[in-house]
């Protein structure tokens, strides 16, 4: 923490306010003499956990709803309540009295300004406190990460490093000595190195750190690396909450290494477990902003500005679904969106990941001079590991490559349309839209017809009522859907239907009698094609 995160530290939430210029407008003034003991993420329909000395930071509340939040906190005891919304006009007023009377401060933060500087120095001032007066049961003050990973250092006799579930660099522990570069590189670059991404993907030590509680002893690394251990921080089943490595420095870990790590997992799940809730806000925060991008909704630039999207590299929108029709559980969709931002985080993808309904989506930054393929390494990565990881058989899309906050909305539209295809193919999979862009059209042409009966060929309404009489051996349509498929091609259509040409030619001169159609023009055979298509996929909803 630097100095002057420690010095806003002690201070009380006014003075932590003030400490970023322009960040916030005091409507009610805290308790100047008293400090931030937690920080509390209030949001719609949310029922927050307030309690005595919290700052409350109200994302996304109406202004109807902040009295509410107001008086809960005055309740609670807590210290302040930070939102954005009117400071000077009559609501304003009427928010800064509702909470002079409550006796709770009350914060507007300026619309500039991100809720994630906020929260990262907020969560910095209530975590220094709490280490002050919390330890663990190892001694250790509780989500103090650097001291964890020295003290599991002099336990297992190697330099440790403290990764989160998606493999970025957390802390570190003291080392003297020549420093293996696979470790200099994850300490410098701020996360896992892509060759050992790479070497523990080939070796299946990744599923296996994503699936158990193994610790793997990796001997064979990268570039001559040194030997390491790695376990998984995980509290039972649960996903990972992350990850401990122990590499081998002067000499060879001691024996009891691998068994001590072992044992050191579950005193380090209540360190993870407080660094989690710490981060927990923020990435409900991110998800927000990923949705409202990807619907177009509010300042799209500050948006991705705030997600850290480049402005001038192309952005991929991927489309996430389940493969099945059934409803999936909430839990389901938690661990389908952690599978997919932590097969994100593996590859090194700077991606931004939320759920949409029924659709889990990443935007992924695409870096200049990067190809498509890459995209196509991860999706299918994501996808062949689905089954493992979340229960469930998924399908994948992703869009062509954009440039621009304002070109998500559109990117989101072309990856679910080419999902779409993906799973009306039934099974597991993944495409890139490009590939199925002509599919995708004549999807959309289908699905403008089933709500245009207005556009009807009357022509083929008699071939299904001819066929519902049995005349002609009631398969008019069925040939004349072979006929099209076949591509005009009548031989090619006996084949398909297993009947004789002059079959063929007698049945498609009864439909050309009953219909009119001039089955010998392109555009006639396109419009059939086009309305047999959309009422085979819309059942009667040609029907009026």
């Amino acid at each position: 923490m630097t100095a002057r995160r420690r010095r806003l530290a002690r201070t009380a939430p006014g003075g932590l306010l003030n400490g970023l210029p322009g960040v916030s407008v005091a409507v009610a003034p805290a308790d100047p003499h008293a400090t931030i003991t937690g920080v509390v993420v209030a949001e719609p329909d949310v029922t927050p956990r307030l309690g005595p000395g919290t700052l409350v930071l109200g994302i996304g509340l109406g202004v109807t709803t902040i009295p509410d939040l107001l008086a809960a906190a005055a309740r609670a005891r807590s210290l302040a309540v930070v939102v954005r919304g009117p400071a000077h006009d009559d609501a304003g007023t009427d928010l800064a009295a509702a909470a002079r009377a409550a006796g709770v401060g009350l914060f507007v933060l300026d619309p500039a300004t991100p809720w994630t500087d906020l929260l990262t120095l907020a969560t910095d001032a209530a975590q220094e406190r709490g280490l002050d007066a919390e330890e663990a049961d190892d001694g250790v003050p509780l989500g103090d990460l650097p001291a964890l990973a020295d003290a599991i250092a002099d336990m297992v006799g190697g330099p440790v490093t403290l990764e989160d579930a998606e493999f970025r660099v957390l802390a570190y522990s003291r080392f003297v000595g020549i420093m293996d570069p696979g470790r200099a590189t994850a300490i410098l670059g701020r996360r896992m190195p892509p060759e050992w991404s790479e070497h523990l993907d080939r070796t299946g030590a990744l599923e296996q750190l994503r699936s158990t509680n193994e610790v793997i002893d990796v001997i064979d690394g990268p570039g001559n690396a040194n030997r390491r251990l790695i376990v998984a921080v995980r509290e039972g089943a649960a996903r990972p909450l992350g990850f401990i490595w122990v590499a081998e420095a002067a000499g060879p870990l001691p024996a009891h290494a691998v068994e001590t790590l072992r044992r050191i997992v579950p005193i380090a799940v209540p360190h993870y477990r407080r660094h989690h809730e710490l981060l927990s806000a923020q990435h409900r925060h991110r998800q927000q902003l990923v949705r409202a991008l990807l619907q177009g909704h509010g300042p799209l630039q500050r948006y991705a500005d705030e997600l850290e999207l480049p402005r001038d590299e192309p952005l991929v929108v991927l489309a996430v679904t389940a493969a099945t029709e059934r409803d999936l559980p909430p839990r389901t969709w938690e661990r389908i969106v952690d599978h997919v931002a932590l097969s994100c985080g593996a590859r090194r993808w700077d991606a931004a990941v939320t759920r949409i309904g029924r659709t889990v989506f990443a935007i992924a930054h695409l870096s200049r001079g990067g190809h498509t393929d890459a995209v196509s390494r991860l999706a299918h990565d994501i996808v062949l590991r689905s089954a493992p990881a979340t229960g469930e058989q998924l399908c994948a899309a992703s869009s062509p490559p954009a440039i621009g906050a304002r070109a998500l909305p559109g990117r989101r539209a072309e990856a679910e349309r080419a999902l779409a295809i993906c799973r009306s193919r039934g099974t597991q999979g993944f495409v890139h839209y490009d590939d199925v862009r002509a599919e995708v059209i004549v999807d959309q042409a289908t699905a403008a017809l089933r709500s245009r009966p207005d556009l009807r060929l009357p022509g083929l309404d008699r071939l299904r009522v001819e066929d519902a009489r049995g005349r002609g051996g009631g398969q008019l349509l069925i040939t004349l859907g072979a006929y099209l498929e076949s591509g005009g091609a009548i031989p090619a259509t006996a084949s398909c239907l297993g009947l004789h040409p002059t079959t063929v030619r007698y049945r498609l001169d009864r439909i050309s009698s009953l219909t009119g159609f001039d089955l010998d023009d392109s555009t006639t055979r396109l419009a059939c094609a086009l309305e047999l298509r959309a009422t085979e996929s819309g059942g009667d909803a040609l029907t009026p």
